[in-house]
């Protein structure tokens, strides 16, 4: 596991590059060690389509910072931890990592963006 360095909050409101454009307000936004940008959300609410904002969060904070003529390579890992107050999906478990991987499930595509998604209700039994 790697040492935590350095910690700096950014701010929560995403980039719109339009006034049509949905606007994204983060709970909780950070850069860790200079080279990852983290969200983390707490939702108690059930939310119909929690997933899709959750990845549509996650796809904005991973673009945010590239603009017209910059290197991919600018592009930095982002995590994405949602603390819910209901299961996420119809597995059970009070904690789940998602990643972009091949059909086959062995090969990562990019490791760089995934979302971490927590139950709260069991979180809170387990301390």
């Amino acid at each position: 596991m790697e040492d935590i360095k350095s910690v700096r909050l950014e701010n929560s409101f995403l980039s719109r590059r339009s006034r049509k454009e949905k606007q994204c307000i983060l709970d909780v936004r950070m850069l860790l060690n200079d080279d990852r940008r983290i969200n983390i959300e707490l939702q108690i609410r059930r939310l119909a389509y929690w997933d899709k904002r959750s990845l549509y969060y996650l796809a904005k904070m991973y673009t945010d910072d590239l603009y017209s003529g910059q290197s991919y390579d600018r592009l930095k890992k982002c995590i994405v931890i949602d603390i819910l107050d209901f299961s996420g999906d119809k597995n059970p478990g009070y904690h789940k990592v998602y990643r972009l991987r091949d059909e086959d499930g062995r090969l990562y595509f990019n490791p760089r963006p995934y979302l971490c998604a927590g139950k709260c209700g069991y979180i809170a039994q387990m301390a």
